[in-house]
């Protein structure tokens, strides 16, 4: 692992932590307890940044970073916190590298690349196209992309002129750094884009700080069109196209359960269609909740237990779900999960 990632892993003991929780927040794992760790410790900023990382690495750093005496013990056991000594060194380090900025998503890596990706090709269309080349290897040679691209294109006049407008204008807003690796990766006619291992040797950075600052630039720039989305259409067009993909960040099961409850399908119904446990759409419930903060969830707390955690929140500093279940009776977990998240993003 290089230098910059390892101090990436660092930064993440600036809140108490163990090697399996950095491990499955930084892969971007989905279980509620992870969901909820990143949400509660800040941790946005790293979830699904490193879907390749392996334990073992983690666990190896972990050594490294006590032997240099940047980590201390905690009262948990199993847990460690930067150090006075540790906080220096992250200081300093950042001084002179890309620092983090969060963008208070849980979208991945992952989600990025293939959004990046198709940024690309609809640059190459529209490239090829001003100098009316039809003969090109396309970047995305899969049908469905194909598609969807042509139908943008046949939807709107002036299709070339307008995306190299929006583009430019997103870019143009973008740190001036990280907006020259993003359009160093454009491929247009006789121009072939730069790959990431291409652009850190170019610079003389560390693969990892290409790939931190290139997933960076992609959450700011998608940021963008959540904010100022009119100004954007065709950009807003791509991004929902990526969302269908990638089925807006969830996992495949959960994102089938939010699909069924669209059609306003209940508990019960979904548990039944998928053939699974009930136990199982509660998690996929938490997770829609926690990855999509844009689709309310709380009707699915009942009025009266509503009313009942929001006493036992306000009456209770650090709150425990074993504590609520003692004072309320018998209550879903998903159900406490849910009125706690609404009161944290208050």
């Amino acid at each position: 692992m290089d230098n910059y990632l390892m101090h990436i892993l660092l930064s993440m003991y600036q809140k108490p932590a163990n090697t399996g929780q950095i491990y499955n927040v930084t892969i971007g794992r989905s279980t509620p307890t992870i969901l909820y760790l990143t949400e509660v410790n800040g941790w946005k900023v790293y979830y699904g940044t490193l879907p390749g990382l392996k334990r073992n690495q983690v666990e190896a750093c972990q050594k490294i970073f006590l032997k240099q005496g940047w980590l201390k013990p905690t009262p948990h056991e199993d847990k460690f916190i930067v150090s006075k000594q540790g906080q220096t060194q992250l200081d300093q380090y950042f001084a002179d590298h890309s620092s983090l900025r969060d963008q208070g998503t849980f979208l991945t890596f992952p989600f990025y690349h293939y959004f990046w990706q198709m940024v690309q090709f609809m640059t190459q269309v529209v490239s090829e196209k001003s100098y009316a080349n039809k003969h090109y290897l396309p970047l995305k040679s899969d049908l469905k992309s194909q598609i969807f691209v042509k139908s943008v294109k046949s939807s709107v006049q002036d299709f070339e002129a307008s995306w190299m407008k929006e583009q430019g204008l997103l870019l143009s807003q973008v740190q001036d750094q990280a907006a020259r690796i993003l359009a160093n990766t454009l491929t247009g006619h006789d121009l072939f884009g730069l790959t990431l291992d291409q652009l850190a040797r170019f610079l003389s950075w560390e693969k990892g700080e290409i790939y931190w600052v290139f997933h960076q630039a992609c959450a700011y720039y998608l940021s963008l069109l959540d904010q100022e989305g009119q100004s954007f259409p065709l950009h807003r067009k791509l991004l929902n196209y990526t969302n269908q993909v990638q089925t807006y960040g969830l996992t495949q099961s959960a994102y089938q359960t939010f699909r069924l409850m669209v059609k306003r399908k209940s508990l019960d119904q979904i548990a039944q269609i998928k053939g699974v446990k009930l136990g199982t759409i509660k998690e996929h419930y938490l997770e829609i909740a926690f990855k999509l903060p844009q689709v309310e969830l709380t009707y699915l707390v009942p009025n009266q237990i509503r009313r009942e955690l929001l006493d036992f929140f306000a009456q209770n500093p650090t709150p425990r779900y074993a504590q609520a279940k003692d004072q309320l009776g018998e209550l879903e977990f998903y159900h406490y999960r849910l009125i706690e998240l609404e009161l944290i993003r208050q």
